[in-house]
C-alpha cells in the first residue's frame, strides 16, 4: 500500500469576493492510496520454450491527479473546498491486468527434434526459426462524468444520477444511459460570494470504459554465415488480429449527442520487416 500527498491547483473564481478575480491555492490535501495482488509464472528458456505471465489485482484510490488537469479532463473536484468528497477510484485504476510473453524455437533443422541432420539449402529454409508473441489482456479506467467541462470555473461539477447508467447491451453508439443524468437546478448559475456550489450526486470515476485486448507476435530467422556471423530476418507484428482499442467514451454532458458515445479509438495493426546482423 502506498500514501502519497501531493499540491493542487484550485481555480475558485469569485467564489470568495465579488472584488477577487481567479484565486489560486497550493495545498498538501492529495490523497492516493494503492492495493494490489500480484502473480507470475516464470518458466527459463529450456527446451527451445520459455514463458514468463504475470497477472495483477489492483484498486487505486485517490482524491484527484496532481495537477488536476492531467489527463484526459473531467479531473477537477467538484468543489475546491471540499477535496475530502473526491475520494473515489483513481484515474488509472486498472482492475485486472494479466501479460504473458513467449518465446519458440521451432523444432526443425540441425540440432533439433525434426530434420536433425539437415544441410544445405534444407537447412537454409527450415532451420532457425523462432516465434515470440506477447499477450495484454485487461480492464477499462474509469471515467467522470460531468456536467459541463468547459466552465473556466467550475469544469469538475457532476450532475445527479437520477436512474441506472447500465445498457444492456454496451455499444460505441451508446456505452453507458445518457438518460439516467441530468444538471441539478442553479448549477449553471455563477454563485455569489459566500454561497454554497450546487453539486451533483454522481459518484467520481464510477463508470469505466472499454478494456484493452492486445497479441504482439514476432517471427524471427538466423541465418549463420562464415566466421561465426549471424544474419537475423526480423517480422514483427503489433496488434496482430487488430483489435479495436478504444478511448472511453464521452463523459461530458454539455456536449449533447455526442454524450455516452466513444469517438476515437488508438493503435491499429502495424507491421515491420527488419534485419541484423551479428559479428
Amino acid at each position: 500500500r502506498t500514501r502519497s500527498l501531493a499540491g493542487r491547483n484550485y481555480n475558485v473564481g469569485n467564489h470568495l469576493s465579488a472584488n477577487v478575480g481567479k484565486v489560486q491555492m497550493l495545498l498538501p490535501v492529495g490523497l492516493s492510496n494503492y492495493d494490489s495482488l500480484q502473480a507470475k509464472i516464470n518458466r527459463k528458456f529450456s527446451h527451445g520454450y520459455s514463458l514468463l505471465a504475470s497477472y495483477t489485482f489492483a484498486h487505486g484510490l485517490d482524491n484527484g491527479p496532481a495537477p488536476f488537469d492531467l489527463g484526459k479532463g473531467g479531473n477537477y473536484p467538484q468543489n475546491p473546498f471540499n477535496v475530502e468528497a473526491e475520494y473515489a477510484n483513481s484515474d488509472t485504476d486498472i482492475r485486472h491486468h494479466f501479460v504473458a510473453s513467449q518465446i519458440i524455437e521451432l523444432p526443425f533443422g540441425q540440432g533439433k527434434r525434426f530434420l536433425s541432420h539437415a544441410g544445405g539449402l534444407a537447412q537454409a529454409i527450415i532451420g532457425g526459426w523462432q516465434l515470440n508473441s506477447i499477450t495484454t489482456l485487461q480492464t477499462g479506467t474509469p471515467f467522470n462524468i460531468v456536467s459541463n467541462g468547459n466552465d473556466p470555473n467550475y469544469p469538475g461539477l457532476r450532475p445527479n444520477l437520477i436512474s441506472s447508467p447500465s445498457v444492456s447491451h454496451k455499444t460505441v453508439q451508446e456505452w453507458f444511459n445518457p438518460k439516467a443524468f441530468s444538471i441539478p437546478k442553479l448549477q449553471t448559475d455563477q454563485p455569489k460570494p459566500g454561497q454554497a456550489l450546487v453539486v451533483g450526486n454522481a459518484p467520481r470515476n464510477f463508470l469505466f470504459g472499454p478494456g484493452y485486448t492486445n497479441e504482439d507476435f514476432s517471427l524471427f530467422k538466423v541465418i549463420a554465415l562464415p566466421r561465426e556471423m549471424k544474419f537475423q530476418v526480423r517480422m514483427e507484428a503489433f496488434n496482430i488480429l487488430n483489435e479495436a482499442h478504444y478511448d472511453n467514451p464521452v463523459s461530458n454532458l454539455s456536449a449533447g449527442a455526442q454524450f455516452g458515445e466513444i469517438r476515437g479509438g488508438y493503435s491499429p495493426r502495424v507491421m515491420q520487416f527488419a534485419g541484423r546482423l551479428t559479428f
